[in-house]
């Protein structure tokens, strides 16, 4: 067999593999066998995560209104409204968190 790239391995045509899938193949998973051949991973974006919170928690106030009203209504919602607590509580707790991080982030970078 030559090393000439415009040659063609019909060895495994008959199988329907050509050797421009199987360098393919090779080629996806090199990263996985080789990490010196891996791309640098890029920069992390800082993102205001207040915002994507904020939207969240307002959901889950918005659904447990809903189902706070068709409770009264004598609907049977007690597990819908138990999750709709549990989001509401996550997200509070989670602007909580993000208060305290952004506020570290501040003062290291000072």
């Amino acid at each position: 067999m030559t090393n000439d790239p415009h040659t063609r391995d019909t060895r495994n045509e008959s199988q329907g593999v050509s050797s421009s899938d199987r360098r393919g193949w090779r080629l996806r998973f090199a990263p996985i066998i080789d990490p010196s051949v891996r791309r640098p991973a890029p920069k992390p974006v800082r993102v205001d995560l207040r915002t994507v919170f904020l939207i969240g928690t307002g959901l889950w106030t918005l659904a447990l209104v809903v189902c706070l009203i068709l409770g009264a209504l004598e609907f049977d919602v007690e597990t819908a409204r138990t999750i709709c607590a549990s989001g509401v509580i996550v997200g509070v707790l989670m602007l909580i968190w993000e208060h305290l991080d952004r506020w570290d982030y501040r003062r290291l970078g000072q």
